[in-house]
């Protein structure tokens, strides 16, 4: 049997990671309005689904950044601020 395999093409500036696709944006933000930002852009805060995934998503900030900075993800605290990694697509 042939066995085929399926690309992720996600927009510009996203980056496809494990058939998702995901940005980083460096606007530094609070959780809700991160969140709001990325539902602007047709998607939520990235969640991590796995240790690979993790590691991917730190590789993208990184990238991104040239160094580990702090992003938001999914549900964490409310209350503190940082840059927001997007994902959906």
């Amino acid at each position: 049997p042939e066995i085929l395999t399926l690309e992720t093409l996600c927009p510009t500036d996203w980056t496809a990671i494990n058939d998702r696709c995901f940005r980083y944006v460096a606007d530094v933000k609070t959780w809700a309005a991160a969140e709001k930002h990325c539902l602007y852009l047709g998607a939520n805060l990235a969640s991590v689904h796995s240790q690979e995934d993790n590691h991917h998503l730190q590789a993208l900030i990184f990238t991104a950044t040239r160094k580990s900075n702090k992003a938001w993800i999914g549900d964490l605290d409310l209350t503190l601020t940082f840059t927001t990694v997007v994902s959906g697509w």
